[in-house]
């Protein structure tokens, strides 16, 4: 039983890890469209 629980709590840090990269990959991603749109316009 303890080991079980030691498991989930692993894959939900994984989880949340994975979904910090995808934010900041979102982030990143936003700031070179935002970019691009400045180099058009200007």
């Amino acid at each position: 039983m303890e080991t079980t629980q030691q498991h989930l709590h692993v894959n939900e840090d994984y989880e949340w890890i994975e979904m910090q990269k995808m934010l900041s990959n979102e982030a990143a991603n936003e700031k070179v469209v935002a970019l691009d749109e400045y180099r058009k316009a200007s």
